[in-house]
């Protein structure tokens, strides 16, 4: 600031002495009042692009943040709907599966003789079929007895279905064990009782017809 007042000083040599400094007084201080005007502007513009920045980053986090939540919601949704869905699917075929099986029985044990190939479908969670004989048949069917040898050693393989069994709600049993009873009248289970695979939600019987009740087994492949 000095130089300048200098160069200005040097510049008017005409001038008398007095008014030449207090010219360059006059001078260095609006000379002054410039650079410190223009260091404000400048401290303000800077604060101003800082303060920008700091909220086009606040934006951005905010703008990641509620794609994240959208994102979780739709997959929640996702979720909700996917298992619904297969509940249905479950209940229909589990539905079916009883239907099927209810009727076929009730169709060959009036036809004495008759032998009946049942295909039957069940939710894939499903791996095994258990059949006991049918409440009262043990009257019909010597195997349905209790004194059967056969029945002891389903006891022993498969102690809950049998338990289950003993309250007379239910003689067909899915493992893992499904939340609806099913109990099917006339039916006549080979031995007594047996379980068998379910195969990728597949499962085949043998159906013989005995005029007043269904003789059913596991279908052998011949």
């Amino acid at each position: 600031m000095a130089d300048g007042c200098h160069e200005e000083r040097t510049s008017r040599p005409e001038m008398v002495p007095h008014k030449v400094d207090a010219y360059e007084r006059q001078n260095c201080r609006g000379t002054e009042e410039q650079g410190t005007r223009r260091d404000g502007r400048g401290a303000a513009f800077s604060e101003s692009r800082a303060l920008q920045k700091r909220a086009q980053i606040i934006g951005q986090v905010f703008i990641l943040i509620l794609a994240a939540a959208i994102f979780i919601l739709i997959l929640l949704y996702g979720y909700k709907a996917i298992s619904q869905f297969t509940q249905r699917s479950e209940q229909v075929a589990f539905v079916n599966f009883e239907t099927e099986f209810r009727n076929a029985v009730k169709g060959v044990s009036l036809d004495y003789g008759s032998v009946k190939k049942l295909d039957l479908t069940l939710p894939t969670r499903y791996q095994e079929l258990c059949v006991l004989c049918s409440p009262g048949m043990d009257a019909k069917a010597a195997d349905c007895r209790k004194d059967n040898p056969a029945l002891g050693t389903f006891q022993t393989e498969h102690p809950l279905v049998f338990e289950s069994a003993q309250g007379n709600a239910q003689n067909v049993f899915l493992i893992p064990l499904a939340e609806t009873p099913i109990l099917l009248d006339h039916v006549e289970a080979a031995n007594g009782a047996f379980c068998t695979k379910i195969l990728e939600g597949k499962v085949t019987l043998r159906l013989e017809g005995k005029g007043d009740r269904a003789l059913v087994s596991p279908w052998l492949a011949q």
